[in-house]
């Protein structure tokens, strides 16, 4: 069948859409705790009406993640890698959190867009090929991973080392509008800077020295710190958030300790060890003027920054589907945040980000999708899998 035929049966498929998603948006899977098995049962029943076999695995009971996949061949594997878990609802709601409700072409829940309205559209695409018995040299899989909210210890990081589940290319079904391909993302570092006082009683301040004023002053001074990179063509500049502060253990003492958490989002040219000896001197030309500020910094965690050329084959390929379906070039770009496109590429596996929403909703309240980017993303991913696996 042609492509057009593939977007004329999912254009139909615009009220399951909304069924599906509302099933799924029902579906309580707050991260803590997760219980994404809810969400892997309703996916389960939904493959098996379409006569598809589903598999489950979990690392701990009732965080489950679900694959289902269709193809005549066992390689290559497209997957179009989703996540059934979602932050808490929060407050502020004028809508329902856990009831979908549709209004003026959007559809309102949390998880919408982040990411059971993705999760539907790859659906939709598995559906369209098995209607249209489409023939696939390779498997177009599906899957729904656990603890994506929570750094994925029990989703794909689990699938990926122990399950070993690992296709040949990878599309991260996240927010970019149903338009744009994210191929480049940040690394993320934190940092702690812990500070050391002289404890004393807070009646007598001048015997002591507060950790919390001397942190205070470099902590007032952080966005004077400038890092030294090199440019890069999709991601803008290296960011510094100060993302936690304590200290002290009492009113009435000085504080003797006091700690903060930066989270640096940085450029490949960058290194952790470089912004580290960057920010010592920094730290250290403050001290100058303050002797008494005595602070050591920490490495917490890193994330190295990734990135898929956009000469690779398999960015054409979705490029071009995308081209197909909205009549226009995508548009590639870079991300500050980190997504499990990074766990993918770190395996050697090309790796992407497409999907229906606007990021710039995800966690707030009266989170919403546009239903119309539902059904194109199902066709950029039908036809992806298409080209890729022909």
């Amino acid at each position: 069948m042609s492509s057009k035929g593939i977007f004329g049966i999912i254009d139909r498929y615009r009220d399951e859409a909304f069924r599906l998603l509302g099933r799924l948006i029902e579906v309580d899977s707050v991260n803590p705790p997760g219980n994404e098995h809810n969400v892997a049962q309703v996916l389960s029943e939904e493959f098996e009406e379409l006569g598809l076999k589903s598999s489950s695995y979990e690392k701990a009971k009732g965080r489950t993640n679900i694959s289902c996949s269709i193809g005549e061949k066992n390689r290559p594997v497209f997957a179009i890698v989703c996540h059934s878990d979602t932050v808490p609802a929060g407050d502020g709601w004028t809508f329902p959190p856990f009831k979908a409700t549709l209004k003026d072409g959007r559809v309102y829940g949390r998880g919408a867009a982040d990411d059971k309205g993705p999760l539907v559209s790859a659906v939709l695409a598995l559906k369209a090929l098995k209607e249209t018995k489409a023939k696939l040299k390779g498997k177009l899989m599906i899957i729904a991973a656990a603890d994506e909210e929570k750094g994925s210890t029990y989703g794909v990081d689990y699938l990926l080392k122990v399950v070993g589940l690992r296709p040949d290319f990878a599309m991260v079904a996240e927010q970019t509008l149903s338009e744009s391909l994210e191929i480049a993302e940040k690394g993320t570092l934190w940092l702690k800077l812990r500070c050391r006082g002289v404890q004393a009683h807070g009646s007598m301040p001048n015997l002591g020295v507060n950790a919390i004023q001397k942190l205070s002053k470099v902590l007032s001074a952080i966005g004077e710190f400038k890092m030294s990179y090199s440019p890069h063509p999709l991601l803008s500049g290296p960011t510094i958030n100060i993302g936690t502060i304590k200290g002290g253990i009492a009113p009435n003492v000085v504080a003797g300790e006091a700690e903060a958490i930066l989270d640096i989002r940085y450029l490949p040219s960058q290194t952790p060890e470089g912004i580290m000896k960057e920010l010592n001197a920094f730290i250290e030309s403050l001290r100058k003027q303050d002797p008494k500020i005595d602070v050591v910094v920490e490495k917490v965690s890193s994330q190295i920054p990734t990135e898929v050329s956009s000469d690779n084959g398999f960015v054409k390929v979705v490029s071009g589907a995308v081209r197909s379906v909205l009549g226009k070039e995508p548009k590639l770009i870079g991300i500050g945040g980190a997504t499990v496109a990074k766990s993918y590429l770190s395996y050697g596996i090309p790796a992407l980000m497409y999907g229906p929403g606007d990021e710039k909703i995800d966690h707030v309240a009266n989170e919403y999708i546009e239903l119309d980017q539902v059904i194109t993303a199902a066709k950029v991913m039908a036809l992806s899998a298409l080209d890729l696996l022909n």
